[in-house]
């Protein structure tokens, strides 16, 4: 059974580790529960997100939680995120109080997926068509719509 979680949920787990593992000092960024089928989480431009695409148990999303953690706290403290050096010490010492294994990959293998993929919305296309005309001179902007 699916370990179903909420933005409310990822914001007090967040709470509870940011004192644990980062003395309190990390600033809160938004939350996001995906649907991403690829990754399993992200940390970007203030949004944490983790995806609920995925079976899988909560131990799981704690360490996917916390893996994004470690790059907000890269962020607010280095200024980039990346998986080197600064990421593998803080996640060693995470995995050592904890018994996890944060690593720069979580593997999907052998879980399945919790909802359908969805579908691709077929999208309209705008071209623009630029004129110029040999009654007037001007030129004229037409617009033509295309489905995909």
């Amino acid at each position: 059974m699916q370990y179903v979680f909420t933005k409310d949920t990822l914001a007090e787990k967040f709470q509870v580790y940011n004192e644990q593992f980062f003395d309190g000092e990390l600033a809160v960024p938004r939350f996001r529960v995906g649907r991403g089928a690829r990754l399993l989480g992200s940390f970007g431009r203030g949004v944490l997100t983790v995806s609920a695409y995925w079976d899988v148990p909560e131990d799981e999303i704690n360490k996917v939680l916390l893996h994004e953690m470690i790059h907000v706290w890269q962020v607010q403290t280095l200024g980039k995120a990346d998986h080197g050096r600064s990421f593998k010490i803080k996640a060693a010492e995470i995995n050592a109080a904890t018994g996890y294994d944060i690593a720069r990959l979580t593997s999907r293998e052998g879980y399945q997926p919790a909802m359908k993929p969805r579908k691709k919305a077929s999208r309209r296309r705008t071209y623009v068509i630029k004129k110029k005309c040999a009654k007037d001179g001007l030129l004229h902007i037409l617009f033509k719509l295309f489905d995909d």
